[in-house]
C-alpha cells in the first residue's frame, strides 16, 4: 500500500537569477508586441523590433551562441547583406547616401537577430500570441 505524498507547499524547480528573469520578461513583452502589431502598425513594429535589438546588443553572447549562421537561408541573407554593403560601399565610398541604401535592406540582418531572440525565448509563443 501507498502512501499519498503530502504536498510541503516548497517549488522544488530551480529559480532563475533575477536577470535572467528581467531579461525573460522583456524578451517575451517585446515578442508580444512585436505579434501584436505586425499586422496593421509600421510604427508598433518598428517599437517593438527596437526593443528587441536593445536586448540583442545587451546580450550578445546569447545571440552569438545560437549560431544562427548556420541555418543555410539565414547564412545567405548575411551573404547578401554583405555583398551589397561591400558593393555599394566600394562603388560609392562611404557617405551618408550609400548608408541610406545599405539600411534600405536591414531585414536581411533583423531576420537572423530575431531567430536567435525566438532561440532563446523560454516561451516562444508570446510571438503568436500577441
Amino acid at each position: 500500500m501507498s502512501v499519498p505524498a503530502m504536498s510541503t507547499g516548497l517549488d522544488v524547480r530551480p529559480q532563475l537569477p533575477v536577470s535572467e528573469r528581467a531579461y525573460q520578461h522583456v524578451l517575451n513583452a517585446g515578442l508580444a508586441t512585436l505579434g501584436f502589431f505586425v499586422l496593421f502598425s509600421t510604427a508598433g513594429v518598428y517599437f517593438a523590433m527596437a526593443v528587441l535589438l536593445a536586448l540583442c546588443l545587451s546580450a550578445p553572447a546569447r545571440i552569438w551562441a545560437t549560431r544562427f549562421w548556420r541555418e543555410p537561408v539565414l547564412a545567405l541573407g548575411l551573404l547578401l547583406l554583405a555583398y551589397i554593403a561591400l558593393r555599394t560601399f566600394l562603388g560609392e565610398g562611404w557617405s551618408r547616401a550609400s548608408l541610406h541604401l545599405v539600411n534600405k535592406y536591414q531585414e536581411l540582418l533583423l531576420v537572423p537577430l530575431l531567430w536567435a531572440l525566438l532561440r532563446n525565448a523560454r516561451r516562444p509563443q508570446a510571438f503568436i500570441n500577441g
